[in-house]
């Protein structure tokens, strides 16, 4: 299915037509023969089909426009194909009719003021005009026609010759490329509405355009989750309620049983306007403390700094990976990210966030494996004023109130305990999270994407990983492939991490020489992209690849030092400093710890010895 269709009311034009499509590279055209309603028929499929443009001539395309809403291109009547259909008549004096539509009749009386011969005119409008026409000519013994394909409706006993009027190519080719020139045109506005709207889904704020006659036109991606029952068409006060509509700041609104802020303001291209725009916010959102809070969060580096354009690749399985990543990331539905250490796979959580409607939102990153168990539930929940001692007077909001509106990633998540992997099914459930030593549940709208290199279906096995918290975040499942299967990137890799380090420390480029790249990709890399990274970075500093050339198979050292002070001296010393915090609370302290109280006691004695 092409996108336009030239509708050829003539052999001559269908021929034009034809050739400039070979000729030219009219590849988006498709060319069809059909005059009049033939041609009104032609159009109706192509329309039916899907179609965008049309091009035709004279009553055809008039026929064609007032039948359908849909470009239509005419085929202009120039002068000279007017001069052309002239020489075609029969020498002599006598009088010519000219019938058609209006492009026909304009280009003849052009030419009527400098040829030496009569012209009567007839304007036509439809086919049912044509007898009419006729009977006029008739009476006036006119039996040479001139005009578009409509002279062929003229009764051969009423005339001895008509002369159709055809197109010549260059016209024919200038219709076509008029109507490529609309199609581009409209297709860089269908793009630049859909930018539009792209942008409008990613605003946080719920936005609903209405027309003058208060009926809901359009919503964003917001507002559709604010108001799923919402429809184009509902009457604007089933959300701003039944006073006056006016342009105000901060209309507050009842929907649901929720309670929202909004803003109206006019909207319209002219000086009157042609409708209004509302836009929407829970009411509880509405204070300077979240704004300056969210500053500063961006400020502390809460935000995804990458792209997929920054995953340097030239493997298949990359792209594969990445093309699974995008459509993931047009849906909210929670995401597992798994691969070996080292694949990238933060990085393409970071693009996933910065391709998704969330993109102006916060994105914050928790290693799980980096916070102390003890801490972990006043980390992920927040607490109350005086939930335990200690804490902050004005109490302090978990990672889950902070991407509120946007995408959290939850780094090594087979290492949250048990009891902290029921408390986290329920926050997913219900959406709601509950601050320690709170009763108030806050509702949360986040974007979860979870990571990790284990096998979270073997820890399931072994009752290390609950399996409804498994099949809650494996919705969708995204794998980060290791450097040993897309061993293709292993070199771009390589160059791109020797430009940033070249550029960090300043040295001399290095180049790669056919011996080091063969090392190079011959590498087992147990560390995957970090070991290489870490490669270019030592080869930066020392100024040569001899990291790489050396036969060196040993990434770690055979055995590691013992420390200073025993490890388990350090466990016990944050026991006794968290035991002497509460006021030697052996409750609180176990509660915080997450440890019995016999646990507890034990290690006290073990501290003392």
């Amino acid at each position: 299915m092409k996108d336009i269709l030239l509708v050829a009311p003539t052999e001559g034009i269908f021929a034009h037509a034809q050739r400039a499509a070979a000729q030219y590279g009219f590849h988006r055209v498709e060319v069809r023969f059909g005059v009049l309603s033939e041609g009104v028929r032609a159009a109706g499929e192509f329309v039916e089909a899907g179609g965008r443009i049309i091009v035709s001539r004279g009553g055809t395309s008039r026929m064609i426009q007032e039948r359908f809403k849909i470009p239509v291109v005419e085929i202009e009547v120039g002068i000279g194909d007017c001069i052309a259909a002239y020489k075609k008549l029969r020498p002599g004096r006598n009088t010519v009719g000219v019938i058609g539509f209006n492009n026909v009749i304009s280009g003849f009386q052009e030419l009527a003021s400098v040829c030496g011969r009569t012209f009567r005119f007839r304007e036509i409008q439809d086919e049912a005009d044509i007898p009419e026409a006729i009977n006029s000519f008739r009476e006036e013994g006119i039996r040479q026609f001139i005009g578009d394909v409509i002279v062929e409706r003229v009764p051969r006993e009423l005339r001895r010759d008509g002369v159709i009027i055809d197109s010549e190519l260059e016209s024919v080719v200038a219709a076509m490329r008029e109507a490529e020139r609309i199609l581009d045109v409209a297709q860089r506005q269908i793009e630049r509405s859909r930018e539009l709207q792209a942008v409008m889904n990613g605003i946080r704020d719920g936005v609903v355009y209405f027309d003058a006659g208060g009926a809901v036109r359009w919503v964003n991606g917001a507002a559709g989750r604010m108001f799923p029952s919402l429809r184009p068409g509902d009457p604007i006060r089933d959300l701003l309620g039944p006073e006056d509509i006016v342009p105000e700041e901060g209309r507050l609104c009842t929907v649901g049983g929720e309670k929202y802020m909004a803003c109206v303001n006019p909207v319209g291209l002219g000086e009157k306007a042609d409708g209004m725009v509302a836009s929407f916010q829970p009411s509880e959102k509405i204070s300077s403390l979240e704004h300056s809070l969210r500053k500063s969060l961006r400020k502390s580096g809460f935000e995804a700094r990458y792209t997929f354009r920054d995953i340097v690749r030239a493997s298949a399985a990359m792209d594969r990976a990445i093309e699974r990543a995008k459509r993931f990331a047009a849906v909210d539905a929670p995401i597992l990210v798994t691969g070996e250490t080292g694949t990238g796979k933060e990085l393409l959580c970071q693009s996933i966030h910065n391709w998704s409607a969330r993109r102006g939102e916060l994105f914050i990153a928790v290693n799980c494996a980096a916070i102390a168990p003890s801490l972990m539930e006043a980390e992920f929940f927040g607490y109350a004023d005086g939930a335990f001692t200690g804490a902050k007077r004005s109490g302090k909001a978990g990672i889950f109130e902070l991407a509120h509106g946007g995408t959290l990633l939850l780094d090594e998540i087979s290492e949250l305990s048990i009891e902290l992997q029921g408390r986290l099914l329920r926050v997913l459930q219900e959406k709601q999270v509950m601050r320690l030593g709170d009763e108030k549940l806050i509702p949360v709208d986040v974007r979860l994407i979870c990571s990790t290199n284990r096998d979270l279906q073997a820890l399931v096995r072994e009752g290390l990983f609950r399996a409804d918290l498994y099949f809650r975040i494996a919705v969708l499942k995204l794998y980060s492939p290791s450097l040993a299967e897309r061993r293709e990137d292993i070199l771009p890799l390589a160059r791109h991490f020797l430009r940033v380090y070249t550029e960090k420390y300043r040295t001399a480029p290095l180049e790669m020489g056919p011996e080091v790249q063969e090392r190079l990709a011959a590498r087992a890399y147990a560390g995957n992209i970090r070991e290489l990274k870490h490669l270019m970075e030592e080869a930066v500093v020392l100024g040569s690849f001899e990291n790489i050339l050396s036969e060196r198979r040993e990434l770690l050292p055979a055995s590691i030092p013992e420390p200073a002070e025993p490890l388990s001296r350090h466990t016990l010393r944050y026991i006794r400093q968290v035991y002497a915090s509460v006021g030697e609370n052996a409750q609180e302290a176990s509660r915080i710890l997450g440890i019995s109280r016999s646990t507890l006691w034990r290690k006290l004695r073990e501290d003392s010895k």
